[in-house]
């Protein structure tokens, strides 16, 4: 029986302040799916840089650094996650990784497991050339450390990070990131 792909064309004319969380909805609901983004010669600068970063064909893919809200506590916490990114060498979906078709396919395309998705992809397209990252950032929502508190949630994700570089399976960390990271829905609350 033949598979069927579907692929989602997503067009955008100066979006850069909500495509994301557009994306991010997207994703949730439609996690099989190719989704394309195509910028309609925007003035804000949404896939101008992107553009840059490949023009060297040395490049298989690259990422963002994230821009946090100013109170001190999520500054720490981008710095923090940041540097330690580099050391590990892992980057999270919140860091607008993108990539080359060739580098895409040659990785095996996204990985489907339940949760570290998003790194364990990064880490296939670093094996496919030179990934760099833009110096420009991309806003990232405070929603999840607001909800959440920023210090456990700083504390969780780097605890599941550790655990995933030791080689835990994603479905033990998905279970820890439910109860570390996920805020209980209580009885009256209609999903969605």
């Amino acid at each position: 029986m033949l598979q069927m792909q579907v692929s989602i064309i997503v067009p955008v004319f100066n979006e850069a302040p909500f495509i994301r969380p557009f994306l991010e909805h997207l994703r949730e609901r439609a996690a099989e799916a190719e989704i394309i983004v195509v910028d309609g010669a925007s003035t804000d600068g949404t896939d101008e840089e992107i553009g840059r970063i490949m023009r060297d064909p040395t490049v298989s893919g690259g990422y963002f650094r994230i821009r946090l809200p100013p109170p001190v506590v999520y500054r720490l916490t981008d710095t923090l996650a940041h540097y330690a990114g580099i050391l590990l060498q892992m980057r999270c979906g919140d860091h607008g990784i993108f990539c080359r078709r060739t580098a895409f396919i040659a990785g095996g395309g996204f990985p489907n497991v339940p949760l570290m998705e998003d790194v364990e992809f990064f880490r296939r397209i670093r094996r496919c050339g030179r990934v760099v990252h833009s110096n420009k950032r991309i806003a990232a929502s405070p929603r999840r450390y607001e909800t959440v508190g920023p210090m456990r949630l700083t504390f969780a994700y780097g605890s599941i990070a550790t655990l995933y570089l030791f080689g835990v399976p994603p479905s033990a960390l998905s279970r820890i990131y439910q109860r570390a990271c996920c805020v209980p829905r209580r009885a009256n609350d209609r999903p969605g």
